[in-house]
């Protein structure tokens, strides 16, 4: 059982507060725990992150722990550097 509130307070505040929060801080423990602390992509046990796939149950994460995945620092930058530019490429194509 996750401990913690998302309270509307949290849900309002910027995304790093948010993951400051005591709540994202369970959240995080349980995804960490439940991926055998270690990274999801590349095996690491350091630096673990909890990435979001989706922020479709955003403040409800506790309900929805498979929107959720381990990665250590590197690949976790690394997912994020793919997003962007999958993201940018399709602004190109809706362009031509």
């Amino acid at each position: 059982m996750i401990k913690g509130k998302v309270t509307k307070k949290v849900l309002r505040a910027k995304y790093k507060n948010f993951l400051s929060s005591p709540y994202w801080a369970n959240v995080r423990a349980a995804v960490i725990m439940r991926d055998g602390r270690r990274c999801t992509k590349c095996g690491s046990i350091k630096d673990l992150q909890a990435h979001h796939k989706t922020y479709a149950h955003h403040g409800n994460e506790h309900l929805h722990l498979g929107d959720l995945v381990t990665l250590c620092k590197k690949c976790h930058k690394q997912v994020h550097k793919e997003q962007r530019a999958r993201v940018s490429n399709a602004k190109k194509a809706r362009r031509n």
